[in-house]
């Protein structure tokens, strides 16, 4: 007979390997409240993992949800397709910029930027630039846990080391932590990209960027800063990556952070709120350039998980986006934004470490 593991079965996630049993026992959620196991109620502040925007009980995604459970719940990617994954996918491409034009379903951020890295390879391999195949993230970044996501992480490198070796042609690029501090010490900050891009550039395949690091800090990028990375990419034909997986589906104010800046990704990387966290579900999303470029070498792009593009996830997400996609909505989360920065300001402005870890409402962008 097997010996079992009395002490708790399920391992949680970037947690020792024997926690569990003292962890929060949640049973039940509605709008912003949660309830444990003892009825004790709580205001969840950070949204599930940043990815509930709309919302525990929301009936209309749960409709949406058991609608589409009567007709189909799982349909096969690869040989069949769906009129909820193909819908939702139109959906995707309506919401992003023109020269967005293909999606491809991941089922999480790890994935969906574990997915970019390798289409930018790939890419610049049918482009006949095999040596191209660098990827370039800022030092302070994180875009997740699967062997990929998890190499250029930049803020990860020390924990990872331990299940090395990892993914190889990895570049990190300096964080500007502060916009003060950067204005401060933009000819530094420039000299080291230059250094840099006029050494890589070359055997750079792409840049991948959070236009507000989450984990590294909730560090919102100075416009500057990327506009200079816009610039190195438009010089040295690198493909352009921004990771809305954090920032993306209103969470800043817009649809998307890059929206803040006049910049036009060649790939976008997405999950989280992109149905509310109920299902499964992420999102690779590639321009017409790299579409032509694999149509014209009639490429398949060598990627799968079986529950690719899910009927019900997708489902989940056409509701998520439409209500997601209101101009009332959208100004609410920037007014609630501002709010809290300037509260934040107004409470913690005589702090001695003040200067050093506030954001006004008015640099955040």
């Amino acid at each position: 007979m097997r010996t079992r593991n009395m002490l708790y079965p399920y391992v949680h996630p970037l947690n020792p390997i024997s926690n569990g049993s003292d962890l929060l026992q949640i049973v039940r959620g509605e709008g912003i409240r949660l309830e444990d196991a003892h009825g004790k109620k709580y205001i969840d502040g950070i949204s599930g993992l940043w990815n509930v925007s709309l919302g525990y009980g929301n009936p209309k995604i749960s409709e949406a949800i058991i609608h589409q459970l009567d007709q189909i719940p799982y349909v096969n990617p690869i040989q069949h397709s769906n009129p909820t994954t193909v819908k939702f996918a139109e959906l995707l491409i309506d919401a992003a910029p023109d020269n967005i034009v293909n999606v491809v379903y991941t089922c999480s951020g790890s994935e969906a930027t574990e997915l970019a890295i390798k289409i930018a390879r790939n890419y610049n391999q049918h482009k006949g630039k095999p040596h191209k195949n660098k990827i370039a993230s800022l030092d302070l970044s994180y875009h997740g846990s699967y062997y990929g996501s998890m190499s250029m992480s930049g803020v990860d490198r020390e924990v990872i080391e331990e299940y090395g070796p990892n993914l190889p042609g990895m570049l990190f690029l300096p964080t500007p932590v502060h916009r003060k501090s950067f204005i401060e010490e933009r000819g530094r900050i420039e000299q080291e990209l230059t250094s840099i891009f006029d050494r890589e550039g070359e055997n750079i395949a792409a840049v991948v960027i959070e236009t507000v690091l989450g984990s590294g800090g909730s560090i919102p990028l100075p416009p500057e800063y990327v506009y200079m990375l816009r610039d190195y990419c438009k010089k040295h034909q690198i493909l352009l990556v921004v990771d809305e997986v954090a920032t993306g589906f209103g969470r800043t104010g817009k649809m998307f952070g890059f929206e803040h800046f006049q910049i036009e990704p060649d790939i976008i990387c997405l999950s989280k709120g992109i149905n509310n966290g109920y299902l499964p579900l992420g999102a690779t999303l590639i321009s017409n350039e790299i579409f032509v470029t694999f149509q014209r070498h009639h490429a398949v792009i060598e990627h799968l998980s079986t529950q690719n593009g899910n009927p019900l996830a997708c489902a989940a997400g056409i509701v998520s986006l439409q209500e997601i996609n209101n101009e009332k909505l959208l100004d609410h989360v920037t007014n609630m934004g501002e709010y809290l920065c300037t509260e934040i300001h107004d409470m913690l402005h005589k702090h001695k470490n003040f200067p050093k870890f506030v954001v006004k409402a008015d640099d955040r962008y």
